[in-house]
């Protein structure tokens, strides 16, 4: 289990990635090469990371950090780079 979690750590350590909505599918892109879900794996891949997220920061003695997703579909785009800005954590998805 250890060799996997090294892989994914040099897979997203630092590496942009995106989450988009394509249609009915949510899309996972990962430098360049997208995974095209089901919206219930996606959720369930979602709960999952989580779950693992919460054990390992636990692990590390790292306090937990809250975490949300707003919608910002409705935003103009200098509405969203300021958040950008000011959050570097934040995730945007287009509808």
């Amino acid at each position: 289990m250890g060799a996997g979690r090294s892989l994914t750590e040099k897979l997203l350590r630092g590496t942009p990635y995106q989450v988009l909505v394509r249609g009915t599918d949510v899309v996972l892109s990962i430098k360049g090469k997208e995974l095209v879900l089901h919206p219930d794996t996606a959720l369930d891949m979602a709960m999952g990371l989580k779950h693992a997220a919460r054990i390992a920061k636990k692990k590390a003695g790292l306090p937990p950090v809250p975490h949300g997703i707003a919608d910002l579909t409705d935003a103009v785009a200098d509405e969203r780079e300021i958040q950008k800005s000011r959050d570097g954590t934040a995730v945007f998805a287009k509808a």
